[in-house]
């Protein structure tokens, strides 16, 4: 249990690989608050129905140094693996190198909103029947908190929520 919510009735959830070298301590300190910021929004919004809510994890890949032997290679979002009994879809986010300590936070809640998204359609390409308002109402609560404005996209360069290596460009 995780601040007062069984784990497999929470239905968003954040956490981090770092890589090899990694010296963004900004990004670990905007994440750690966002983490914090989940937590407290699902429990202000318990769950209703657990019978068919999604479980997203998003979970943010972050480079290391030239000699990190394990370099991401993926950009932007990719749907990773599906646990159909936990009704859990993990969510991998490529965080560019060299993405500055100001941005992190709005790096991230972009990356909560997006992935959220990109569950959605995963799961429905794959005809699972799942229930994600809790998880997007607890993602947009958690990215407006983070600064994340609606009508003002957070971050220049590519889109988060595309799939794959290529990816579209935020307007």
């Amino acid at each position: 249990m995780v601040s007062g919510i069984p784990a497999e009735r929470r239905t968003l959830t954040v956490g981090a690989v770092l890589g090899l070298g990694h010296r963004g301590h900004g990004f670990q300190v905007a994440l750690a608050k966002a983490a914090r910021i989940v937590r407290e929004r699902e429990e202000a919004d318990p769950p209703r129905c657990e019978s068919v809510e999604a479980h997203v994890n998003v979970v943010f890949q972050v480079p290391g140094g030239a000699a990190d032997p394990w370099p991401i290679e993926f950009d932007g979002l990719r749907a990773g693996r599906f646990t159909r009994a936990k009704r859990k879809l993990v969510i991998d986010v490529a965080v560019p190198d060299g993405l500055a300590s100001e941005q992190a936070e709005l790096f991230i809640a972009a990356a909560l909103v997006d992935g959220v998204a990109l569950a959605r359609a995963q799961l429905a390409s794959k005809k699972v029947i799942a229930e994600f308002e809790r998880a997007e109402r607890v993602a947009s609560a958690a990215a407006e908190e983070l600064g994340m404005r609606a009508e003002v996209p957070p971050i220049d360069g590519p889109r988060i929520g595309h799939q794959g290596g290529s990816s579209d460009q935020r307007p």
